[in-house]
């Protein structure tokens, strides 16, 4: 069965540097929130299936970083689009080999 990949778009909804998640330990119940956020680049989770999303922002809407494909951990990415990304975002990154 082929997995099926959603880009998913999120304004930005508050001036807190951009962010559109609320940081980790600030979000409540099941809301996703942020580990890393620089405005540029984000990395958020689902509490109730600790899912993790990466995010690129033009400044005005965040953009989803697809997954590329899958490993015996879960999902993976390829390296190119975190090419410019902070080390704190490729250090969390499972890349695909």
């Amino acid at each position: 069965m082929e997995e099926q990949v959603i880009t998913e778009t999120v304004p930005v909804d508050d001036g807190s540097n951009g962010c559109a998640w609320p940081a980790q330990g600030e979000g409540s119940g099941n809301q996703e929130y942020s580990t890393f956020c620089d405005g540029t680049w984000a990395r958020t989770i689902t509490p109730e299936n600790e899912q993790e999303y990466f995010w690129t922002s033009d400044g005005g809407t965040w953009t989803s970083v697809d997954p590329t494909g899958s490993n015996e951990n879960g999902v993976c990415w390829a390296r190119e689009p975190f090419a410019q990304a902070p080390e704190a975002v490729k250090n969390a990154v499972p890349f695909c080999a």
